[in-house]
């Protein structure tokens, strides 16, 4: 599981690197001493700074729709997470063998089911904040 705080700090990483290659392309490709260790690089040597400058820029115009994925992901995963620490002890008090299976059943939709019906049974609690998830949701997809 990657947290909330990991996935904003990938977000950063990646952002401030895509600009910095953007810059490093469009302002200093050119003046690269590729006589040297540069001109014997393949990966180097192939490239040229201006596709480079527009790959950075159609990375970086995409990287904030990306970031809300990962960090909406993380945010469902910590979700998950926390209902079935919440519920985990009720379920193991469970004595008939029907509701064990049934509680094997809830385990299994809070940890892999339908991100939705887990939403949906936390909606009597509060209302409003499972409101401002499902915009954040409906957003994302």
């Amino acid at each position: 599981m990657i947290t909330l705080k990991e996935a904003w700090v990938w977000y950063l990483e990646t952002r401030k690197l895509l600009r910095l290659m953007r810059r490093f392309a469009s302002h200093y490709w050119d003046q690269l001493p590729w006589a040297d260790a540069l001109e014997k690089d393949e990966l180097f040597r192939t490239q040229e700074g201006p596709p480079l400058v527009d790959s950075a820029g159609s990375s970086l115009d995409q990287l904030d729709d990306l970031a809300i994925v990962v960090l909406f992901s993380a945010f469902e995963s910590q979700v998950r997470s926390r209902v079935l620490l919440d519920v985990e002890d009720e379920i193991k008090q469970l004595k008939h063998p029907a509701l064990q299976s049934a509680g094997k059943n809830v385990e299994h939709e809070l940890s892999r089911g339908s991100f939705h019906r887990v939403l949906s049974a936390l909606s009597p609690i509060d209302h409003d904040l499972v409101e401002q998830v499902w915009q954040v949701r409906h957003y994302r997809n």
